[in-house]
């Protein structure tokens, strides 16, 4: 999210919209991973939100740090892979495919 907002801290997630795009962004990750047959916790999206309640302020993700200084990111390995799984597994990915669309100019670097 740090790096689509294009702000360096976990303070994205104090706004209730980024937080819930963020929440309808892991459990179409989560969608995936079960079809796919993975053992996915119960309730590993609101787990991840507490988690992440804890994290200092100031914290923003390597994505960021990555898009902010010009260099290649993990856009296709994340984003490109789960939006093609969508695919094979017939799982709408609409957030996760909008994710990908708006980071893949800069996955190999380059001025954000």
């Amino acid at each position: 999210m740090t790096a689509i907002a294009r702000k360096p801290d976990r303070r994205l997630y104090d706004d209730p919209d980024i937080r819930k795009l963020g929440i309808k962004i892991m459990k179409e990750a989560v969608a995936l991973g079960t079809r796919k047959g993975g053992s996915i916790s119960p309730g590993i999206v609101e787990k991840s939100l507490t988690l992440t309640d804890t994290f200092p302020a100031d914290l923003s993700v390597a994505m960021y740090h990555d898009l902010i200084a010009g260099k290649r990111m993990k856009v296709e390995g994340i984003f490109g892979s789960l939006q093609r799984i969508g695919v094979e597994v017939d799982i709408p990915t609409p957030r996760i495919s909008t994710v990908y669309a708006l980071l893949k100019p800069y996955m190999n670097g380059g001025n954000a």
